[in-house]
């Protein structure tokens, strides 16, 4: 007589507990991307950088557009990669949107030094920019994915 509410119960709690299970895993998967973004741009390791975004991702960057993942590398690649800089990753509050899909807004630091500035440590003219990534993560069988990413600043200065 119980064993039909037992096995439903059971049921229930079984595919609750992997639904839970599978968010928790792609959130933290989401939260170490950002983690490795703020390594490969620091290293200017573009390889690390691209596996971090899906092939169709657009990164709008000081409000520009780059659509794709060559054209967000080819951005990496101009210059940007040589100058040496730290990205300071803080807050990160990352929702997953249950249609394999994340949304998520990371709070960042990124001090940079200008080519010519950045030969000898420590570096003692740099610029600041503080700002926050707005982000919609790609579910994929690799992993999660950075789909969409647009950066938007809170602070800018020269120290």
């Amino acid at each position: 007589m119980w064993q039909l509410p037992t096995k439903i119960f059971l049921s229930l709690t079984t595919s609750f507990f992997l639904c839970h299970t599978a968010t928790a895993d792609f959130i933290q998967d989401c939260i170490t991307v950002n983690h490795q973004y703020a390594l490969a741009r620091d290293h200017g390791d573009i390889a690390a950088y691209g596996r971090l975004f899906a092939d169709e991702a657009v990164f709008f960057m000081e409000g520009e557009p780059f659509q794709g993942k060559t054209a967000i590398l080819d951005r990496l690649a101009g210059g940007e990669s040589e100058s040496f800089a730290r990205l300071l990753i803080s807050t990160v509050n990352i929702t997953d949107n249950y249609d394999g899909t994340a949304s998520g807004i990371i709070y960042f630091t990124m001090f940079q030094a200008p080519v010519e500035d950045s030969k000898v440590l420590p570096i003692t003219s740099y610029n600041i920019f503080m700002g926050e990534y707005h982000d919609t993560y790609l579910q994929t069988e690799q992993g999660c994915k950075i789909l969409r990413r647009e950066t938007t600043p809170t602070f800018m200065g020269v120290e």
